[in-house]
């Protein structure tokens, strides 16, 4: 879906902590890992708010 369409598949977030500190507006980064030649990794997300 992302090469053809530009969708995130993001489905495993663990958002709990955020609703808990009703963090209603955050900073959404993902930190891909840094590999040559590949069309994409795994990466680590975060929420900065």
């Amino acid at each position: 879906m992302m090469a053809r369409r530009g969708i995130w598949n993001l489905e495993n977030l663990d958002l709990s902590q955020l609703v808990a500190d009703k963090a209603y507006e955050f900073l959404f980064v993902w930190s891909p890992l840094k590999m040559k030649g590949a069309t994409g990794s795994p990466g680590n997300p975060v929420a900065l708010y």
